[in-house]
């Protein structure tokens, strides 16, 4: 089901840095769910301290970003990187991101998803707690519309090897 529906690319983290095609935007979350899905067509999850919304959103002002971050702090951070650029095309969450899709998205409504260095979790007690796993590939194949790109990079070899085995 997850292959049909998304291209998955890795990208080299070298790569991934020098890219300057990937833009986020940020609008203050005053808006209902609803208006910030509608206006949403590229997401990233565990969006941080919004590198990747900033240069995304700054390059390619036509598109919507929604970035979802779960950390308090890092949400923080990313509104106020967002604003001091004065990035309109960016719309953040503070939510958790696997229940936030599993709710509130509609089916066949993201162009394209980011997931950018996601925590490993390396202890066995933790995998749990790993945003990329099954359930959150079949969320993500559910809201994707069809032949949409998936982008996942991590630098951490043990946890590459656990999401190929997922994709598969």
């Amino acid at each position: 089901r997850f292959e049909r529906q998304l291209r998955v690319e890795y990208m080299p983290l070298d790569v991934l840095i020098e890219t300057s095609d990937v833009i986020t935007l940020h609008l203050p979350h005053t808006a209902a769910t609803e208006r910030l899905i509608d206006a949403a067509r590229l997401a990233e999850i565990g969006s941080g301290r919004g590198r990747f919304l900033c240069l995304a959103g700054y390059a390619h002002p036509a598109s919507n970003f929604l970035g979802i971050e779960y950390a308090r702090r890092y949400y923080d951070e990313s509104v106020d990187r967002l604003g001091k650029r004065g990035i309109t095309n960016v719309r953040l969450l503070h939510r958790e991101a696997f229940e936030f899709l599993k709710t509130q998205v509609p089916d066949s409504s993201i162009a394209g998803i980011h997931i950018y260095f996601p925590d490993p979790w390396p202890k066995k007690r933790h995998h749990k707690r790993r945003s990329v796993r099954r359930e959150m590939l079949d969320e993500l194949a559910r809201i994707a519309i069809a032949g949409s790109l998936l982008r996942i990079a991590t630098d951490h070899p043990d946890y590459a090897l656990v999401i190929r085995e997922c994709l598969d």
